[in-house]
């Protein structure tokens, strides 16, 4: 079953990466914890640029807590930060 997100915070856009224009994916592996709160394990792939933004972000979004057998249990997978500069 997917992940329900809750709460989603956008990542702000780097100005180094917007002056260079810089755009793509940061694909983050993650836990989703017990509380909704995500941690990242580690960084798959992704512009260096891009990353601190994406991580910043992805620490703030909260996910309905997953159940397994009438208790939340913690929950590792990947996230994809898109990054796509608009003119």
């Amino acid at each position: 079953m997917p992940a329900k997100l809750i709460k989603r915070v956008a990542p702000e856009y780097p100005p180094e990466a917007r002056e260079k224009r810089i755009q793509g994916t940061v694909r983050l592996n993650v836990i989703i914890r017990k509380d909704g709160s995500v941690t990242v394990q580690n960084i798959v792939e992704g512009n260096q640029t891009l990353v601190p933004a994406a991580i910043e972000a992805v620490h703030q979004w909260r996910y309905q807590p997953f159940i397994l057998t009438g208790q939340p249990v913690d929950v590792q997978t990947t996230i994809d930060v898109v990054f796509v500069l608009n003119e």
